[in-house]
Formats: C-alpha cells, structure tokens, sequence
C-alpha cells in the first residue's frame, strides 16, 4: 500500500483547490489592476481638464472683448451702424470677431477619450462655433461698398448671432471642464 492510500489524499481535489485559487488570484489582479487603470485614467482627464481651462478662459475674454465692442455698457450701437455703413467699419467688426481664438492642447486630441460625452461635445460645439465666426466674419469683410445692402444687413446679422452662440458655447465649455478638472471628485 502506498503512502497516498494510506493517508487518503485525493490529488484531484487539491488539484481542483490549486486551480480554484489559481483562478481566483488571476481575478483578483485583473480587478485590482482594473481599479488602478480607471483611477489612473480618471486622474489623467482631471490633469487635461485643468490644463484646458486656461486656453477656454482666454477664448472667454476674446468673445467678452466682441461683444463689448459690438454692445457697449453706455447703449452705444456705433460699430454695429458702421459695419453696416462702410467697407472700414465692416472689416473692423469682422477684425474683432476673427481675433477669437481657442486654442486646446494637442493632448486634447490623443486623450478626448478620457472625458465624458458632455464634456467632448461641449468642447467640440465651442471649437465649431469659433471656426463658422472665423468664416462668418470673412465672409462680412469680404462685402465691398458697392455690395447689395440687403447681404450686407444678413451678414452683420449673421456675426452677429454668431458672436452670441460663440459667447455661450465658450462659457458652456469653461463650466463642463471647471467640473471636470475638479479635484474633489
């Protein structure tokens, strides 16, 4: 009789313990590791998000800067009358409006992943909203005198609301990546 009949073990009971806890080790690596990658990911789109905000908060100023030049605190309407009236007054207010400027950090790009749905489709709209200003207030420069009044009065228009929406896509994006980039999360 060997050792083993006379003792009693079922090697293929403590093979199925070792592979049990074998199994269960792998498990509890992967759901560690897990935990450890999302908390990394997590902190990555807090450091993006806070790195994003200077550039969001000085495109903010650039809007601000348009639409007290365009509607300033006394009532005044004088460059919106001369966009209107000159080819001068129209390159002004187009001027103005083709200084907003926002510019991301490239890791915006190779990471927009990181961050939520709202936080990317915010930021996507504010970048959207400042290229068809750009393109708007070309478009309104490009108006000569001799232009028809009526694409003249759409144009300004035009600028016009784009200055708004910009001015709130650009404040939408500052209040998403303020959330975002908040430590306390």
């Amino acid at each position: 009789m060997c050792i083993e009949q006379a003792i009693g073990i079922d090697w293929s009971a403590v093979g199925a313990i070792a592979t049990a806890f074998a199994a269960g080790t792998a498990l509890l690596i992967w759901l560690v590791d897990g935990s450890r990658r999302k908390a990394e990911r997590k902190a990555a789109a807090r450091l993006l998000a806070q790195s994003m905000i200077a550039p969001v908060a000085a495109a903010q100023i650039d809007i601000a800067a348009v639409r007290r030049a365009v509607a300033p605190p006394d009532g005044s309407t004088w460059l919106i009358h001369a966009a209107l009236a000159s080819k001068a007054g129209r390159d002004e207010l187009a001027g103005l409006a083709a200084g907003v400027n926002l510019e991301l950090p490239p890791q915006f790009l190779d990471k927009a992943d990181l961050f939520s749905e709202e936080v990317s489709n915010k930021l996507a709209y504010a970048l959207t909203v400042i290229s068809r200003l750009k393109v708007s207030a070309k478009l309104l420069s490009s108006l000569g005198d001799t232009s028809e009044q009526q694409d003249i009065d759409q144009h300004t228009h035009l600028l016009l609301t784009l200055i708004k929406e910009t001015a709130d896509a650009v404040d939408d994006a500052y209040n998403v990546l303020l959330v975002a980039g908040r430590a306390s999360r």
